[in-house]
């Protein structure tokens, strides 16, 4: 097979088949966006189809691609499989084949030119509509030698040769003429309205002629700058007009024809006041502006109360708030970081809604908790990470920090919290808000042995605790203490936030 190849094709085959044979073995173990993201993401199939087929067309098109699939999954948790038959039955049905994905994204500030048809219903902050003056497309309703009104049952004819036409003839061609400036009007209003904060009338044509957009609005009917003299309606005066006191809108009217006094004083043009520069003065101030842009990259504006010990996350909760973890699991031998997150992240699912006064069933609390993660990680071996939490959770229950938990007011469970402090925001959640004996406790599960701790690192989680309590004290006004409950042995460690 490799007879007549290089070195290079030989590793670039080689190279190939590796990646397929990676991404073949996430292929129905993870949700189908996610594989369809991962092939976009890991391979240069975006950028070759893109190179090779319509540009950044292409890309908008799998970028659609991915979002049929997300949809596809949530709907319908359709398959691989299922998936690309759907794309193929429909790539030859005409009634099912997807229309292209529009290149500029409706989030991001981009030109979109349309007819009024296509616009209706869409609305943009600033509208232009151009050609104010172009004539009615009367679609083909030339002079005709036979017409036909349906609505009357006339019938109108004409003799082309002679320049003459009968009275049906001139009634209906009268009747479309009003229906074309109605519906032109009935158009404009449509375009007109798209606009939500600012609307451009463009036109071309001369004041007074027929083809003015102030001729046609008079026309119509729509013309709100009318005046009566001598008993007939005519145009009041351009300069007269004051549209804002009549209509109650922001008008600016500009002849393009008519030179316009300048009014930006060359002397304080911001260029020339670049250009007078000192060049080094010049160097500085964009130093400046790169560091201070660096400096605003590397920090985060969000931060939570574990950060600073880089545990796991919790993932059990809104999205904005799950950046509040908890400490990271004992591992067992050959468990993974991640594997081990996930233990404990059962195990707060399971203890967020169980009942410590009126226990429930474990095993359907367990199944609960797994249905949950597992969408997320369905290639995780589910059976031993459950198994371990049914190990932890089964041997806390038996504790005397169960027993006291059942005696205590819960106040409530995965609570989450954010403030602002010291220029960021402060976000996360609580395990677990009690009142014992008349006094607020935040409790803090941590899948260990709290017996093995030493007291240096009990001590590390004071920063910790010393949030939670803030986060209590401004919601409820009220002080509350500190306690981390371990859950594999039920050891109770009250932290003192005295010191830090």
């Amino acid at each position: 097979v490799a007879a007549g190849l290089s070195r290079r094709s030989l590793a670039v085959i080689s190279d190939f088949g590796r990646m397929t044979a990676r991404l073949r073995s996430f292929a129905g173990r993870e949700p189908l966006d996610e594989f369809v993201s991962r092939v976009l993401g890991e391979t240069f199939l975006l950028e070759l189809c893109a190179a090779a087929y319509h540009h950044e067309q292409t890309a908008a098109n799998l970028g659609k691609y991915r979002r049929l699939a997300r949809d596809a999954n949530e709907s319908r948790g359709a398959t691989l499989k299922e998936f690309i038959a759907e794309v193929v039955r429909s790539m030859g049905d005409d009634s099912l084949k997807e229309g292209e994905s529009p290149l500029a994204d409706e989030q991001f500030d981009a030109v979109r030119i349309l007819s009024i048809h296509k616009a209706k219903g869409l609305e943009y902050g600033t509208v232009f509509l151009a050609d104010m003056g172009g004539q009615i497309n009367r679609g083909g309703s030339g002079r005709s030698t036979c017409r036909v009104d349906w609505s009357t049952g006339r019938v109108g004819l004409r003799l082309n040769d002679a320049k003459a036409a009968d009275l049906a003839m001139a009634f209906i061609e009268r009747r479309e003429r009003e229906r074309d400036e109605a519906e032109a009007l009935r158009l404009l209003y449509v375009a007109m309205t798209r606009a939500k904060s600012r609307l451009f009338l463009l036109g071309g044509a001369a004041p007074g002629s027929t083809a003015s957009f102030s001729e046609f609005l008079s026309r119509v009917g729509a013309w709100p700058a009318q005046v009566e003299v001598d008993g007939k309606k005519q145009l009041e005066p351009l300069e007269d007009f004051r549209p804002h006191e009549k209509l109650g809108l922001d008008f600016q009217m500009i002849d393009l024809s008519k030179p316009r006094a300048a009014t930006t004083d060359k002397s304080t043009s911001p260029i020339r006041a670049i250009l007078r520069l000192d060049g080094k003065a010049l160097a500085e101030k964009w130093r400046v502006s790169f560091d201070e842009g660096r400096r605003l990259a590397a920090s985060h504006v969000f931060t939570s109360p574990t950060a600073y010990l880089k545990e796991a996350e919790k993932t059990g909760l809104p999205e904005e708030f799950a950046s509040s973890v908890s400490a990271l699991p004992r591992r067992c031998p050959g468990r993974s970081r991640e594997e081990a997150a996930l233990v404990g992240e059962v195990c707060h699912r399971v203890l967020e809604f169980w009942d410590h006064a009126r226990p429930g069933d474990l095993e359907a609390g367990l199944k609960s908790a797994r249905a949950a993660i597992a969408r997320r990680r369905p290639a995780a071996p589910w059976d031993v990470l459950t198994a371990e939490a049914r190990g932890i959770l089964k041997g806390f229950f038996a504790t005397e920090a169960a027993r006291a938990l059942a005696r205590c007011e819960i106040m409530g469970r995965e609570i989450p919290f954010v403030f602002p402090h010291g220029g960021k925001v402060v976000r996360g959640s609580i395990d677990l808000l009690c009142r014992q004996d008349g006094r607020l406790w935040v409790v803090d599960y941590k899948t260990d042995e709290g017996k093995a701790k030493k007291g240096a690192k009990i001590s590390n989680y004071r920063r910790q605790g010393a949030v939670y309590v803030e986060a209590v004290r401004r919601a409820l006004g009220e002080a509350a203490g500190f306690k981390i409950l371990h859950l594999r042995d039920g050891a109770i460690t009250e932290v003192a936030l005295g010191q830090s």
